[in-house]
């Protein structure tokens, strides 16, 4: 996944991508290992100063999904539960003409997860699904939620 976004001051680019893996061990309940990494890098200016901020991120997470129709199904909505972590740094970088100052940062958390998801299955093993999650997290110390939507395949073996 990538994304822009640009303002009268400044711009930013971020890229995400990941994978899990997951097993259906009963006919309505599965157990996913999840994986994230996250890079972002917004960069801006006015009459005094330049920055740049770039962050870099690992998630890792564990959670429970529990489908809402069985196996057989062509759609098959889902909500999950789960833990995770996330580990990330951070550099911050601002350029003044007489002046650099740069500062390093990094932070951990554990975190909640909170989702609902549906998959469209387009043949027997193959499904295109979307998903909605909430990251309830807390890096040194400051609570956040983080919102995500992501589209993904998915293959059944």
């Amino acid at each position: 996944y990538m994304s822009f976004q640009n303002s009268e001051n400044s711009k930013t680019i971020s890229r995400s991508g990941g994978a899990s893996l997951s097993y259906r061990f009963l006919a309505f309940s599965e157990i996913e290992l999840g994986y994230a990494n996250e890079r972002s890098k917004e960069m801006g200016s006015n009459n005094f100063f330049s920055y740049t901020i770039s962050t870099f991120g690992d998630r890792y997470s564990l959670s429970w999904i529990q489908n809402l129709s069985d196996k057989d199904s062509s759609f098959q909505p889902y909500f999950k539960l789960g833990v995770g972590y996330i580990d990330r740094t951070q550099r911050v970088e601002i350029n003044a003409p007489t002046l650099t100052i740069v500062e390093d940062s990094r932070g951990h958390s554990a975190t909640g997860i909170t989702g609902f998801g549906l998959r469209m299955f387009v043949a027997k093993r193959f499904a295109i699904r979307g998903e909605g999650t909430v990251i309830w997290s807390g890096i040194n110390g400051k609570p956040a939620r983080h919102y995500l939507y992501n589209g993904g395949l998915s293959w059944f073996f």
